[in-house]
Formats: C-alpha cells, sequence, structure tokens
C-alpha cells in the first residue's frame, strides 16, 4: 500500500484485510484506466458495497466475537506482533486488530509505534480504560478544555475518563 501511494495514481481509499488489497480509484476516465493498467488486478463487481461494508462495519471482518480496538499509527509502521486479526486502512495509518491481547500490550505497541489504541468493542473492563492514556500535559489540557466547556459536568462525565 505504501509503495502504491508513492506513485501518482488516482488512489482515493485503501483497505487489507489480510486477504485482498481493496483500492477504489477516483478521478477522470484517463486516469481510472491508467492507474487499472499501472496496478493489474480484478474490479470488484459492485466496488461501492465494498466501501460501504467497511465504513459501516459490515465487513466480515468485523463480525468476530472479539474485542476490537482501533491503532491510529503511522502509516509506514511495519506489522506488529500481536496476535489477531488485522484489518489496515488509509495506508496502515488506521489498523483494526481482534483480539484476546490485554489492553496493556496492544496500547504498548501502538506506543511504540508513536500512536495510540483505543478499546472500539469489547466492553470486558479487564482490558483496561476504552480510551488511550494521555501524557499528563496533555491530560491536563483535556481537563482544562473539559472544564472550560462544561463547567457543570453535564457531558459524558467519566465517558473518555473516570475523573471527568
Amino acid at each position: 500500500i505504501n509503495r502504491l501511494s508513492q506513485v501518482d495514481l488516482p488512489i482515493s481509499a485503501n483497505c487489507y484485510d489480510g486477504n485482498h488489497l481493496y483500492l477504489r480509484l477516483s478521478g477522470s476516465e484517463g486516469a481510472i484506466k491508467s492507474a487499472k493498467e499501472h496496478i493489474g488486478g480484478e474490479t470488484a463487481e459492485n466496488g461501492q458495497n465494498v466501501w460501504e461494508k467497511i465504513k459501516e462495519h459490515k465487513h466480515g471482518f468485523f463480525a468476530i466475537d472479539k474485542p476490537l480496538w482501533r491503532l491510529s499509527i503511522a502509516p509506514n509502521t511495519p506489522p506488529i506482533n500481536i496476535e489477531g486479526k488485522w484489518l489496515y486502512e488509509w495506508n496502515g495509518a488506521l489498523r483494526w486488530l481482534a483480539s484476546t491481547a490485554s489492553g496493556a500490550t496492544i496500547r504498548a505497541a501502538a506506543e511504540r509505534a508513536g500512536g495510540h489504541a483505543t478499546r472500539f468493542r469489547g466492553h470486558d473492563q479487564s482490558l483496561g480504560d476504552i480510551f488511550h492514556p494521555l501524557p499528563a500535559a496533555s491530560l491536563n489540557i483535556h481537563k482544562k478544555l473539559k472544564q472550560a466547556f462544561d463547567p457543570e459536568r453535564i457531558f459524558n462525565h467519566g465517558r473518555m475518563y473516570p475523573d471527568f
């Protein structure tokens, strides 16, 4: 995916589910034709349906009965060695992981890659907080913003972080 993104091709979306690489091409008819010749592969019968399924989490990947994590990391990060099923989007900058690995393991791997991990589905409290813990300075800014915009603590109290 990263190599293709460095070539001047009209790729407007991509996704890799472990079995198939999906590319969405957008642009003029000539640009799309040229890109197809360069890339090769097959044209999906109902290509728009593929992207709708991914967007709405109806793609087969999301039908897994395991905790689902959303990792946001640098797109050129090599594959992360955590047991589970992976789905890559946005040139690999967004990675979905269905895994029973511990929250600490997943978050540590995301941090090593310069990013963060959010528990998207699977509310077992043994996995830890839903949102990636913020560094102290960022947490302080977050608290001040929350206080400024919601001084009465009416909205989503405790949703992101238990203390506010």
